[in-house]
């Protein structure tokens, strides 16, 4: 049976931030913020089950972010960020759990060798939104696009980096459960820091990361290998 990949709705959908809404009535200043929003996350192929951890591509749709990255019919996947993916039903999660533009790491068999590569997610809609924003917040949207989280998905090590940390700063990091499971405190005197956590203890697992920073605060996701 053919899985297409296009026509699957995503039963693995995940919360990916905690809420932050902001109350505009009690801003000094609103303005209007315009961006292209990229949905549908995608890749672009059709897959059929051939046994356990190994789906093998059928089909690739045209103008796809799998047609113009190199994947080709007959390749057989086995893994998607080092995680073994037993069925095409976890594929399509592991798929989800990602955004427009996100890198992962495919590792596939061809002609009987094994290859691991890094793709970029492509998307199958886009949309330009105007939204008010409250521009009493203009640190904060300055903070949440500074901040960057890496390796995705990690294994031993996690590390933050932000050019717009400046004094004290914690990092909190919590299961889907919504529980605290590590907490981190530090202090850097310049703007700008680079922050590495072990994460070899927690189970294996998607975790939400909280970073605080003189009253900002962005939550994001990462997976632990």
């Amino acid at each position: 049976m053919k899985f297409k990949i296009l026509l699957l709705v995503a039963f693995c959908s995940i919360s990916t931030s905690f809420s932050q809404e902001i109350n505009l009535e009690k801003c000094q200043k609103t303005c209007e913020k315009t961006e292209i929003v990229k949905e549908n996350v995608f890749l672009g192929v059709t897959i059929n089950t051939i046994g356990p951890n190994r789906l093998n591509i059928i089909d690739i749709l045209p103008n796809t972010a799998a047609s113009r990255q190199d994947l080709l019919v007959n390749d057989v996947i086995t893994k998607v960020d080092g995680m073994p993916i037993p069925n095409h039903s976890r594929f399509l999660c592991e798929i989800k759990s990602h955004k427009p533009e996100d890198e992962i790491t495919i590792t596939f068999e061809r002609e009987g060798k094994e290859i691991t590569k890094k793709y970029i997610l492509g998307w199958q809609t886009s949309r330009v939104v105007t939204t008010k924003i409250c521009c009493d917040d203009l640190k904060q949207i300055e903070f949440e696009n500074s901040l960057k989280i890496y390796p995705v998905p990690a294994k031993d090590k996690l590390t933050i980096e932000s050019s717009a940390l400046k004094g004290e700063y914690s990092i909190e990091v919590y299961n889907m459960n919504r529980a605290l499971v590590d907490s981190y405190k530090d202090n850097t005197e310049n703007s700008g820091s680079t922050k590495v956590i072990d994460i070899s203890r927690l189970p294996i697992s998607t975790y939400f990361i909280r970073i605080s920073n003189n009253g900002n605060m962005v939550t994001k996701t990462f997976l632990k290998q």
